[in-house]
C-alpha cells in the first residue's frame, strides 16, 4: 500500500529533473557558442613559450621568478658605487661600475688591460681616432692594450651602439661590450626609444680604466696621472669648464696650436680636425706635462718650456672651481670626522 503510493511521488521528481536536464543541456549550448573563441585565445596563450629573459640577467629582475628575493644581483649589474674625487683611493679599488660624487662622471675599471681593451678599444676607434671615426672595426683589427685610459660622453657611446645595430653587427658585440649597454641601460643612462634608437643622457661622462697593479710598471704614466688625465675629460663633458678651455684655447697663437695638434696626433692619431677633442686632450695633457712624454717628441722641442710653463699655469687655474665642487663633498666629510 505504501509502496504504491510513492510512485506518483516518484514520477513527478522524473519528470522535473528531466525538464531540468533539457534546459540546463539549451543553456549549456548557448554558453559554449558565446565562449568557443575565448577558449581558442586562452588554449593559445597557454601554448606561448614564457617571456625571453636575457641570460645575463639576475633572477631578481625576473618576475616571474619565485625565488627572486633569494637570488644577489650578479656583481656585473650592481648599481654605480659612489666614491670621492681622491687619486690615492683610486689605487685601492677593484673592478666595477663607479659614479663621482658630486658629478655626472661614471667610471668602469676592468680586472686587466685585456678586458678593458675588450670592453672600450672599439668605441675608441669609432670616436676619437682619425683613420676609422664613424665605423665599427673588427675586433680581430683592433690591437689589445693600446690605450691606458678611456673617456667618452654617453651621447657618443649611443651612437656607438646606434651604428652597431644599423650595420646588424651586434652579434659581433664582446662580452665586454655588452655588459656596457647593458648596464647602461638598466642604470638609465641610456636609452631605447619605440623606433630602436639609443639615446645618451646629455652631460653624463664614461671613463674607463683598469685595476691599478694591472698597469704595465715599466710606463708612463702612472696610474694616478692616468686617473687624474681622465676624471678632467670627465669633467670637459659634464660642466663648463669645456667652455673655458675654448676661450683659452682661441687666444694661443695659431702656429703654436699647429705645434700642439701636430703633438697629440704623434701621440695617439686624435682627429686634428675635431677641434674639441683637440682641445680636450690639451687641456688634460698640458696641465701636467711633466708627468707625460711629450717632451720627448720632435715637435715639443719647438715650444719653449716658458710656454709650456704658461700652459700648466693657465689651465691649472682654469681648473680650479671645477675641482673645488667635486672635492667639496670630500672635505665636508674630513670636517664632520675631525
Amino acid at each position: 500500500m505504501t509502496a504504491i503510493r510513492l510512485w506518483p511521488g516518484l514520477f513527478l521528481v522524473a519528470t522535473a529533473l528531466a525538464a531540468w536536464l533539457r534546459k540546463h543541456r539549451q543553456r549549456t549550448a548557448v554558453t559554449s557558442s558565446r565562449e568557443v573563441l575565448g577558449r581558442i585565445m586562452l588554449g593559445m596563450f597557454l601554448s606561448l613559450p614564457p617571456l625571453a629573459v636575457h641570460p645575463h640577467l639576475s633572477m631578481a629582475q625576473n618576475p616571474r621568478s619565485a625565488t627572486a628575493q633569494n637570488r644577489k644581483v650578479p656583481a656585473t649589474y650592481s648599481a654605480w658605487q659612489e666614491v670621492s674625487f681622491d687619486s690615492h683611493m683610486f689605487l685601492q679599488l677593484h673592478p666595477g661600475w663607479y659614479h663621482l660624487k658630486n658629478s655626472n662622471i661614471y667610471f668602469v675599471i676592468y680586472p686587466d688591460m685585456t678586458a678593458m681593451s675588450r670592453g672600450l678599444d672599439r668605441v675608441a676607434c669609432f670616436i676619437e681616432k682619425s683613420e676609422t671615426k664613424g665605423t665599427i672595426v673588427l675586433r680581430s683589427e683592433i690591437k689589445v692594450n693600446t690605450f691606458f685610459g678611456h673617456d667618452y660622453s654617453v651621447e657618443d657611446i649611443a651612437k656607438f651602439f646606434n651604428k652597431v645595430k644599423k650595420e646588424r653587427r651586434e652579434f659581433d658585440l664582446s662580452n665586454e661590450e655588452r655588459d656596457l649597454k647593458e648596464h647602461l641601460l638598466k642604470t638609465k643612462l641610456l636609452k631605447l626609444d619605440r623606433l630602436g634608437k639609443y639615446h645618451g643622457q646629455e652631460r653624463a661622462a664614461l671613463l674607463g680604466f683598469t685595476k691599478a697593479d694591472q698597469y704595465p710598471s715599466d710606463v708612463s704614466p702612472r696610474p694616478m696621472h692616468i686617473y687624474i688625465h681622465e676624471i678632467f675629460h670627465g669633467l670637459w663633458f659634464t660642466t663648463d669648464y669645456r667652455h673655458d678651455i675654448a676661450v683659452y684655447w682661441n687666444r694661443i697663437p695659431a702656429q703654436e696650436k699647429k705645434i700642439i695638434i701636430d703633438i697629440l696626433y704623434q701621440r695617439a692619431q686624435y682627429d686634428p680636425n675635431d677641434l674639441p677633442l683637440i682641445q680636450r686632450e690639451f687641456a688634460s695633457y698640458f696641465r701636467d706635462y711633466e708627468g707625460q712624454e711629450i717632451l720627448a717628441s720632435s715637435e715639443a722641442q719647438q715650444l719653449a718650456i716658458s710656454q709650456l710653463e704658461e700652459y700648466q699655469r693657465e689651465l691649472r687655474n682654469i681648473e680650479q672651481p671645477y675641482i673645488k665642487a667635486l672635492t667639496e663633498v670630500l672635505q665636508n666629510q674630513l670636517l664632520r670626522v675631525e
